[in-house]
C-alpha cells in the first residue's frame, strides 16, 4: 500500500516545502538562508496509518575568510625558541574548523606544515 499524503515538520511545527520532488515526500530547500536551519522530520501518512522519518538536522556552513589584503610579514626566530604567529580570519567559518583541518603554507618554498609536535595552534587560532 502506498502513501497517501506527506507532511513535514520544522522544529516541531507544520512545515509547507515550496520545492518537492515527485510523489516521494522529498523536500528541496533551494538557495537556503538562515531561517531555514531546524530539525526537519517527515509523517507519511495512507489508510493503515503514519509513519515518521528519523529527524533530519540542517545546519548553516560557512567557510572562514582571510584577508587578501593582507601584508607580508617577516619573522625570525631562533633554534630552540617559540616563534608565534597570528593566525585569524576575518570571518570565522560554521561549524569552527577541526584542529586536523589547519596546515601552515610557506609562499616562498612552497612548502606546507602539517600540524605536529613542532608546529601547533593554540584554542585562539594562534600558530606556535
Amino acid at each position: 500500500m502506498g502513501c497517501d499524503r506527506y507532511e513535514w515538520k520544522r522544529s516541531g511545527q507544520p512545515y509547507v516545502p515550496t520545492t518537492t520532488e515527485g510523489d516521494t515526500g522529498t523536500i528541496i530547500i533551494d538557495q537556503p538562508e538562515r531561517s531555514a536551519q531546524g530539525d526537519y522530520q517527515c509523517f507519511a501518512s495512507n489508510g493503515v496509518g503514519t509513519a515518521m522519518s528519523n529527524t533530519n538536522i540542517v545546519v548553516q556552513s560557512e567557510r572562514a575568510v582571510f584577508s587578501t589584503s593582507m601584508t607580508a610579514q617577516a619573522y625570525q626566530a631562533r633554534i630552540g625558541d617559540k616563534l608565534r604567529v597570528d593566525c585569524q580570519p576575518s570571518s570565522r567559518g560554521v561549524p569552527s574548523p577541526l584542529f586536523g583541518d589547519y596546515s601552515w603554507d610557506d609562499d616562498d618554498s612552497k612548502t606546507t606544515w602539517p600540524l605536529s609536535r613542532h608546529v601547533q595552534i593554540d584554542d585562539s587560532g594562534m600558530y606556535t
